[in-house]
């Protein structure tokens, strides 16, 4: 799947994941308030090329293509005020990055990642369960191989005495 195909593929992602499913209110208060950020978003008062999303129903994207105008730490900071102010407005903790998200029969299911050996080894995961790996930081990453099979994951390394690919 070709996500926000009117950016460069090199361009900058943040990917949010929330602790709890989104409702229907949670989307339209994210994608309003995140379209009002993303439009006057700057950095060193430059405007930049940006947008959100939420993919999946459940993980906010924030986007900047940097071959427009780079990104400064100034700007970086401002994106993460913007999820941590609606975090904190929808009781929703979007930085804990020990809760693991994969896909069970179409559906998101999150675990803790101390639980990874205990889900493979009961096969409640396998090694061709597709995980979210939340820390890649390109679009073209995020296109190519955002779900992954735990298999090929840092994570399948990290639980590998029970991956059996």
């Amino acid at each position: 799947m070709q996500h926000f195909p009117d950016f460069h593929p090199q361009s900058r992602v943040w990917i949010y994941q929330p602790n709890r499913p989104l409702a229907d209110t949670d989307n339209n208060y994210i994608l309003e308030t995140g379209a009002a950020f993303v439009k006057d978003w700057t950095a060193h008062n430059l405007k930049l090329k940006a947008a959100i999303d939420i993919l999946y129903g459940f993980f906010v994207i924030i986007i900047v293509d940097e071959t427009m105008n780079d990104v400064s730490g100034c700007g970086i900071d401002k994106s993460v005020h913007f999820m941590q102010e609606t975090g904190a407005t929808l009781g929703i903790d979007f930085f804990d990055r020990l809760n693991i998200a994969y896909l069970k029969n179409e559906t998101i299911q999150i675990t803790r990642q101390s639980e990874l050996k205990k889900l493979l080894a009961e096969g409640e995961m396998r090694p061709d369960t597709p995980v979210f790996i939340n820390s890649i930081q390109a679009l073209a990453e995020l296109n190519q191989h955002w779900p992954m099979p735990i298999g090929e994951s840092y994570l399948g390394r990290v639980s590998n005495s029970h991956l059996h690919i």
